[in-house]
């Protein structure tokens, strides 16, 4: 096993298998980010809370992914720029009755608020994966969801095309200036001096 990793809980698993056998939507509520009473621990199925929560938030994106690799859910949160400070270490997802459907053990991140020395938004994730028959049968609920996947990846692709367009403008703003610098040369290439008569 990974030293970093994500097991459902006894809750999360019935769940979970309920939403495939009746055809019924996977419909977890909200995630939480705790800093493990400060230091890691191997998380259990039998856990019904996070060790130490510091942060609760709204789920930002889910869905699920097919890839050559493996197939898993994803859960999205953000923690916003006045959220902190705090280390993360452990990440819980849950239900709306405040129940934990599964834990990870996480990757140490500090995440520190917007008047520390830096101001920035951090993203967590948690994949749970699932077997190919699974994967297709599982329904993911997207209400209350801020952003699905094809927002998601449309807004990548509309941000793409504003540093694209960002760049060119500043290019062609690069070369007006180098061609007004080229005027004021003579064909030797020294720069004319504009004399002013004397009032």
């Amino acid at each position: 096993m990974s030293d970093f990793y994500v097991i459902l809980t006894e809750k999360g698993k019935s769940e979970l298998l309920n939403a495939i056998s009746s055809n019924t939507a996977f419909k977890p509520s909200y995630m939480a980010v705790g800093d493990g009473g400060g230091e890691y621990y191997e998380p259990d199925k039998a856990q019904t809370e996070l060790k130490n929560q510091v942060y609760r938030g709204d789920i930002y994106a889910k869905g699920k992914k097919i890839t050559a690799e493996g197939n898993y859910l994803y859960f999205q949160m953000q923690l916003p720029p006045s959220a902190g400070d705090f280390t993360i270490r452990e990440v819980g997802l849950f239900n709306s009755n405040n129940e934990l459907l599964a834990v990870s053990k996480y990757p140490e991140t500090k995440k520190l608020k917007a008047d520390s020395w830096y101001d920035r938004t951090v993203n967590i994730e948690l994949q749970i994966a699932l077997s190919d028959e699974a994967i297709t049968t599982i329904i993911i609920d997207d209400s209350g969801v801020v952003v699905t996947e094809k927002q998601l990846a449309d807004k990548v692709q509309e941000t793409k095309e504003d540093v694209i367009n960002i760049l060119n403008e500043t290019i062609n703003n690069i070369d007006i200036g180098a061609n007004e610098q080229l005027s004021n040369l003579d064909y030797s290439g020294r720069a004319k001096l504009q004399y002013a008569p004397f009032a």
